[in-house]
């Protein structure tokens, strides 16, 4: 879900040869109307937002998601989050 952004995304996304990733473009309406309407377009049985400014370790989702499989009766799953400088170096962790 892009909101409004001017960032090549389009591009980057149609690069990816996975049919399971569907771009959307609307007029810059904010984080709520965009995760509304990303919602309301969705097929898949999760959802998970990830947010412009926001990294993912590389197993992050993978984790979540089995997480979620073992745990069914769960409707919505969080987790701590780290810190980084421009640099990638962590400068404060919560959990």
């Amino acid at each position: 879900m892009d909101d409004g952004s001017t960032d090549p995304i389009e591009t980057i996304v149609s690069s990816f040869s996975d049919n399971r990733i569907h771009y959307h473009w609307q007029l810059n309406q904010g984080a709520s109307v965009a995760r509304n309407t990303g919602i309301q377009l969705a097929h898949g049985k999760y959802v998970a937002f990830l947010d412009s400014d926001d990294l993912w370790y590389p197993d992050y989702l993978k984790r979540k998601v089995n997480f979620a499989d073992k745990n069914p009766k769960l409707v919505l799953i969080g987790g701590g989050c780290c810190y980084i400088d421009e640099s990638g170096n962590q400068i404060l962790q919560k959990n």
